[in-house]
């Protein structure tokens, strides 16, 4: 008998469940095992508070960044560009192909684009009709 349970906080044993599987399709498949090998940069301040930062995964030589913050009275002072450059460092020693995130059209399409990524694509349906724009760079 099976049963579909629904939960708002995943244990770690049900999520490396679902990379395993996706990992030995990938070898039955393709012949490459999925190697998740998450990462972060963090701004801390002198009491260990985080006041910038940014974190994601690799997997398939590429790097997505799935987070990228600064806090409001840090920004404009090239933090953000710093924790990217750091990011697309460690994608290149990692030997990563190409470096992807994503942004709301309201939050920083331009840094991306100063920055050398691409839009790939902008998906609708957002709340108050905002716009998701998928960006990559290759490396």
């Amino acid at each position: 008998m099976y049963e579909l349970e629904f939960t708002k906080n995943p244990s770690p044993n049900e999520v490396e469940a679902l990379t395993n599987g996706i990992s030995e399709n990938a070898i039955e498949v393709k012949g490459i095992a999925l190697q998740v090998q998450p990462f972060g940069f963090f701004y801390k301040n002198a009491q260990g508070i985080v006041l910038a930062g940014c974190h994601g995964e690799i997997c398939y030589q590429s790097m997505y960044i799935s987070q990228l913050w600064v806090s409001k009275n840090l920004r404009h002072q090239g933090i953000g560009t710093l924790l990217m450059q750091k990011a697309e460092a460690f994608a290149k020693d990692s030997d990563c192909k190409i470096l992807s995130i994503n942004t709301m059209d309201w939050e920083a399409e331009d840094f991306y684009k100063n920055l050398g990524f691409k839009v790939d694509f902008a998906r609708s349906g957002y709340e108050k009709n905002s716009k998701m724009l998928f960006l990559s760079k290759m490396l």
